[in-house]
């Protein structure tokens, strides 16, 4: 994680630490093994008849491109927060294996979301109510709820998550999920219990907070809970109510996170009955986060034509991205092709929503006007992006594609007066 960091550190044409957003390709596969008695014609009446999932669609972090396969479902029902798919058995039974092949853009920075990813706002009331999952009335919870004390949302927050670890031991092996009230009294839970219980202290504060099934995404997909917040200007912001150290999720560069919201885990719940087993196999095909690292690597190193291929490629793969036309057009000025890097910093201030985002494209606005030779305009984007503040005045010192208006009188007017308020 330290070279990680360090590496972030010296691109001086400062990003957000991740791409913000990847493409990926993912593959489920469902595999029946066992009872090789069954036949086509007993099927409806031994086993129910059906496979049932819940699939993810297009959420606060995410958005589906497309899905595909081996085997067509029976049924497909949209239930708002997820796609509940059904299989007829008979027709999978012969297979036994369901495939299924997933193309999604994935929000890789909790921190620095990207605009592309819309925040849910239309669906917030129904994650401040109780039911027997959230049961921020009873007496157990109440107990706890009179022990929270801060007032700004994080510092509430991060109270809640501590006295979710201080009031649940941490079960290894999950017994049967008995709820939420019963964990409480025994003192102990698995992290479904500490998820539910992050949530439920949030809505008894008034905050929205949802639980959320999914798969933890590095190389591979590993199934996991966690809790979602709606924050009011920020969106619906990821928690992690566990035991196990949070730099593993905040800091770790290559992890992601498909999310599948439901009320139960669906995937260990099928109608499959009389001696059929089930194995699930999860797999990530492709995700464009390796070719994003060697693309800022080549940028860094000023690699002219490596960078302007890879980049390439990535604006084709996420052409949302608003940051892909930033890099790219730097590397045009960098090459002297002024006319084409200018059309591809207009895209990216298109593309461009949030405050952030636009104070990242003024930046790159920065750059291309240094490269051409033209302080004064540089120093007028410089000076807007030191008022908005997603660059600091140590960082502009140092860029490298800033060095041909260095000397120049306006750029040490901009460096004298910031460095007076300072």
């Amino acid at each position: 994680m330290k070279n990680v960091l360090l590496f972030c550190l010296s691109l001086f044409f400062i990003v957000p630490l991740s791409s913000q957003v990847a493409r990926i390709l993912f593959q489920e596969k469902i595999i029946l093994e066992g009872n090789d008695l069954f036949s086509g014609s007993n099927l409806d009446m031994a086993c129910g008849g059906n496979i049932t999932i819940n699939l993810p669609k297009s959420g606060p972090h995410q958005i589906l491109l497309d899905r595909k396969f081996n085997i067509e479902p029976f049924d497909k029902e949209d239930r708002g927060d997820y796609v509940h798919v059904r299989w007829l058995l008979s027709k999978v039974l012969p297979v036994r294996e369901i495939v299924i092949e997933t193309a999604m853009l994935i929000s890789t920075d909790n921190h620095h979301k990207s605009s592309i990813f819309k925040n849910g706002e239309e669906e917030i009331d129904k994650y401040l109510l109780e039911d027997k999952r959230f049961p921020f009335r009873s007496k157990e919870v109440q107990k706890l709820v009179a022990q929270l004390k801060s007032n700004s949302v994080d510092s509430l927050l991060d109270e809640i998550m501590a006295l979710g670890i201080k009031n649940l031991t941490y079960v290894t092996t999950p017994a049967h999920h008995g709820g939420l009230v019963k964990a409480l009294k025994k003192g102990k839970g698995d992290y479904i219990h500490y998820a539910e219980l992050m949530a439920t202290l949030c809505r008894a504060k008034g905050i929205p907070a949802r639980v959320v099934y999914g798969y933890r995404l590095i190389s591979y997909l590993d199934r996991d809970c966690w809790v979602e917040v709606y924050i009011e200007g920020r969106g619906w912001v990821r928690k992690y109510p566990f035991t196990y150290p949070i730099s593993e999720y905040n800091n770790n560069p290559e992890l992601m996170y498909i999310s599948v919201l439901y009320d139960k885990d669906p995937i260990y719940d099928f109608a499959i009955r009389m001696g059929l087993a089930l194995r699930m196999k999860n797999q990530l095909l492709y995700s464009t986060e390796p070719m994003h690292r060697e693309a800022l690597e080549s940028y860094k190193n000023h690699e002219l034509i490596k960078s302007d291929s890879l980049f390439r490629i990535l604006i084709k793969e996420i052409p949302q991205y608003y940051n892909y036309y930033n890099f790219l057009g730097i590397s045009r000025a960098r090459q002297g092709q002024f006319d084409n890097a200018l059309g591809l910093l207009q895209q990216a201030m298109n593309l461009s929503k949030s405050d952030e985002e636009k104070c990242y494209t003024y930046y790159a606005f920065a750059n291309y006007s240094a490269l051409k030779n033209e302080p004064k305009l540089a120093v007028n984007y410089l000076d807007l992006v030191l008022k908005k503040g997603c660059v600091s005045l140590e960082k502009i010192k140092k860029d490298p594609d800033l060095s041909t208006i260095a000397q120049t009188e306006e750029f040490l007017t901009l460096i004298e007066k910031y460095e007076g308020i300072d």
